[in-house]
Parts: C-alpha cells; sequence; structure tokens
C-alpha cells in the first residue's frame, strides 16, 4: 500500500536549504571568472570553477519536486494545464525581469554583453526556446531544460501515477539510446531533446517515486549523503587539478555529477523523514535561491566594473575585502527581488488558478 506523506505541501526544509547552497556554488563560478578578467590578484582557488555542480543539484531537485508536489493531483487535461501554468508562472516572470534588465544594458552598451544577434534571436532568448546560442542572460540555457523536463512530464500527468515512473523511463532510456548510438544534434531542438543532462531530472523523478512510496520512511540517509558529499569533492578536486578539462562533457557529467548529486539529495530528503532538518530561517534562504541563480552575474559584472581600476594593486587585500562584499550585495538584492516582485507574482498566479479550479457562481 502507497503511504501518503504528512504535510506533503509543505516544502522541505533540508531541500530548501540545498536549493541556497546550489544557487551559492554557482555564484562562486562567476566570481572567480569575474575576479580573473577584473584582477590580476587571483586568489580564488581553480576548484571554485566547479561550482556548476550547484546546476546538476538544481536538476536533480527538480526532478524531486515534481513528483513530491504532483502524488496526490487527479490525472487529466485540467491537472496537467495547471501544472504547466503554475511552472511556468514560476519561471517566466523573475527572468524577463532580469533578461529585460540585461538587453536594456545591451541597447545601452553592446560591448558590455556577450550577445550578437545575428548568431542568436533576441525572441528565442526571452522565450526560452532553443537556439544555437545560449541566451543573452548565459545561465538561463538551464530553463530552457527546466522547461523541457516540465513538458515531459505534464504528459506523465495524463495517466494514473503508478504508470509514472514507467513513462519516465521510458523517457530516459530514449535520450540514452540516442546517445549510446551517436545520432548527432545538428539543430537546437535536437541537442535539447537528446541531451544527458535531462538524465538527472530522471534521477530526481526516482528519489521522489522511491521516497514516496514508502510514506517517507528513512532508507540509507546517512550513508547517501555522506557518499554523495564525497564523490562529489572526489570529482571537483579530480577535474580540477588533474583532469585535461576541467568540464566534463555532458554525458560524463551526468555520471561524475549528477549520481552524487542524486545521492546527496536522497540523503537529505530521508534525513528530514526522520527529523534531522535544516533551521527554517537558513530554509528560508531558498527563496531567493532561483533570483539569485539568474540575477547574480549582471549584479556582480556591474560590481565588478565599477570597482575595476582599484582593483589593480600589488596586494590582494583589496579582493579579500570587495568579494565577500559583492557576494553580500548579490544576496541582498536577489532576497529583495524575492519579496518585492517573484512573491508577489507567485501568490497572484495561485489566485488565478483557484478562480479556474473554482469560477463563482453566477
Amino acid at each position: 500500500m502507497i503511504t501518503r506523506v504528512p504535510d506533503k505541501t509543505r516544502p522541505l526544509l533540508n531541500i530548501q536549504a540545498l536549493r541556497a547552497a546550489a544557487a551559492l556554488l554557482v555564484v562562486f563560478v562567476h566570481l572567480r571568472d569575474l575576479e580573473a578578467k577584473y584582477s590580476p590578484d587571483q586568489i580564488l582557488p581553480k576548484i571554485f570553477s566547479l561550482g556548476i555542480v550547484g546546476v546538476d543539484l538544481f536538476f536533480v531537485i527538480s526532478g524531486f519536486i515534481m513528483i513530491y508536489v504532483c502524488w496526490g493531483l487527479e490525472r487529466g487535461r485540467r491537472t496537467a494545464a495547471a501544472f504547466l501554468f503554475a511552472r511556468l508562472a514560476r519561471i517566466y516572470p523573475v527572468y524577463w525581469l532580469i533578461a529585460g534588465a540585461v538587453f536594456f544594458a545591451w541597447k545601452l552598451s553592446p560591448d558590455l554583453i556577450s550577445f550578437n544577434p545575428e548568431q542568436g534571436s533576441v525572441g528565442r532568448s526571452f522565450l526560452l526556446i532553443p537556439d544555437y546560442n545560449a541566451p543573452m542572460l548565459k545561465v538561463a540555457w538551464t530553463l530552457i531544460h527546466e522547461l523541457y523536463f516540465y513538458l515531459v512530464f505534464s504528459l506523465c500527468l495524463f495517466f494514473p501515477r503508478r504508470f509514472w515512473i514507467g513513462l519516465l523511463t521510458f523517457w530516459a532510456a530514449l535520450i540514452w539510446g540516442a546517445n549510446q548510438s551517436g545520432l548527432c544534434p545538428i539543430t537546437p531542438g535536437w541537442r535539447l531533446v537528446t541531451n544527458p543532462i535531462n538524465l538527472e531530472f530522471y534521477f530526481g523523478a526516482l528519489i521522489g517515486w522511491a521516497y514516496l512510496h514508502s510514506g517517507g520512511a528513512n532508507r540509507f540517509g546517512k550513508s547517501a549523503l555522506a557518499l554523495g558529499l564525497g564523490l562529489m569533492m572526489v570529482v571537483m578536486i579530480y577535474q580540477s587539478y588533474f583532469a585535461a578539462d576541467i568540464y566534463p562533457g555532458f554525458g560524463a557529467r551526468t555520471l561524475l555529477i549528477g549520481l552524487p548529486a542524486a545521492l546527496i539529495v536522497h540523503g537529505l530528503v530521508q534525513l528530514e523523514s526522520r527529523g534531522l532538518r535544516a533551521s527554517k530561517a537558513l530554509a528560508r534562504s531558498g527563496d531567493w535561491s532561483y533570483a539569485l541563480y539568474l540575477a547574480h552575474v549582471p549584479i556582480l559584472s556591474a560590481l565588478f566594473l565599477l570597482w575595476g581600476r582599484a582593483a589593480y594593486g600589488s596586494s590582494p587585500l583589496d579582493n579579500l575585502i570587495v568579494m565577500p562584499l559583492f557576494v553580500g550585495i548579490a544576496i541582498g538584492l536577489s532576497a529583495a527581488i524575492w519579496l518585492g516582485f517573484e512573491r508577489p507574482i507567485l501568490r497572484a498566479s495561485r489566485r488565478i488558478r483557484r478562480r479556474i479550479d473554482n469560477p463563482p457562481n453566477r
């Protein structure tokens, strides 16, 4: 018998805290890149560039959360439509706000933004449609994969939940088979649907499926978390200091980073079911993780540009002072975006959904 998890609609505190940590890991990547660009006194170690693992954590978390929040829903067209509406309302408004600011900066001074309209479409960039080049806001390439997974998962909602994992397994097998067959991804859309990094969503869905089927029972939480963290650190150290290329290809990345990320998510979820939870204050930082993920590059770029000339000194002391300050400013502005824009938008979208689901009597 399948047991429902109590208070399933409330966010898991450990997952919320992990989202905040994943966003900070991605911030460290670009912090190091910008330090190298604007200062000769490089103090951040090479391993900071492997903060890209934050993206893999986000993908696994997303796969888990979709199973988790949709578990008790009725199947059918209305459910699938409501699901897509909720996810689009989550993705696009904040993205358009920040991408719009980047677009405005590009129109004022094209040299500030690395974007060639002859090689990439502004319209596709804003709509998050696959293109030959990354969107104008570069980190948004991950949102294209998120939207693709939401579309795939929405199709599962037409079926009873006992079929979900089978359908997602079939989808994962198609991705794996396409890569093993050597099919050449010659178009942006084909590259998207066959990219093996999409399997990380599947890893998260498997974790969610197992968790809910067990009724949230604790299974191998500590050992999975320890193993996942250990493997992640080994991979990060090896790729940073011993590999020929610091960034593994998508296929290798899915295995080398995606699987440890899945173990970490599984471990934290299972520990929470045992009562080992992050504090509410720490978990609340996960609320602004999406805004931080999108906004940190333009915020840090502007700050480093202003700091630029002052960075050219014989001592790295100024780096030690300004970089934590810049990260703090990015976090503060992202929290402001969450409070002043993102949260009101999400509340409005929930009200719209309730009105659609429960129209007033006329």
